[in-house]
């Protein structure tokens, strides 16, 4: 097994009050949207959804990591959580010579508060997951395996975060004009 595991965590200035960067932000498709590498694969409910992280490492081989979410709004304390829900069958893991995939965890919370007219964020993320080590792989010792997926993890979950505040500040204008429309 290689194990995958990263944590992060950003502030950012959002360029809106934070009624409405928080009803931004509890858009679970917009907020996918903003994710580099992950995609919506199945809806379970409105707030509920199987996603897939999915990228190409060391030029060859094929990561899959699948989990399924939840998404909750606090509106009185400004915290929006997306938690990893355990309702649904997980994936199957799955190796190939130069691809593995399995269910993992990936969760982040959202605070937001006042800044002068706009909101200052505090973003945390954690993407976690055991993956079959691909046939390829396989005479690769497990320690070095992990020190190079751990390497590999915190470069990708610096790459997600930094595309998720660029995305969702390019968004932002689409969604105030929305917004005006439906006033």
């Amino acid at each position: 097994m290689i194990r995958v595991s990263g944590t992060s965590r950003r502030d950012f200035i959002f360029p809106t009050d934070v009624k409405k960067s928080l009803a931004f932000f509890s858009d679970i498709d917009r907020v996918t949207s903003c994710l580099s590498h992950i995609k919506i694969v199945e809806r379970f409910a409105d707030n509920e959804v199987r996603i897939q992280y999915n990228t190409r490492e060391l030029g060859t081989y094929e990561i899959y990591i699948y989990s399924d979410l939840w998404i909750e709004s606090d509106t009185k304390e400004n915290i929006l959580y997306v938690r990893t829900t355990d309702n649904h069958t997980p994936v199957t893991p799955e190796k190939g010579f130069n691809s593995c995939r399995n269910h993992g965890i990936f969760r982040s919370t959202s605070r937001f508060m006042p800044f002068g007219g706009h909101t200052r964020v505090i973003y945390e993320i954690e993407l976690h997951a055991d993956l079959p080590t691909p046939s390829g792989l396989r005479f690769v010792p497990s320690r070095i395996l992990d020190k190079i997926a751990l390497s590999i993890t915190n470069g990708r979950i610096d790459e997600i975060i930094n595309g998720f505040i660029s995305q969702s500040v390019a968004t932002l204008p689409l969604f105030l004009a929305e917004q005006a429309r439906q006033a």
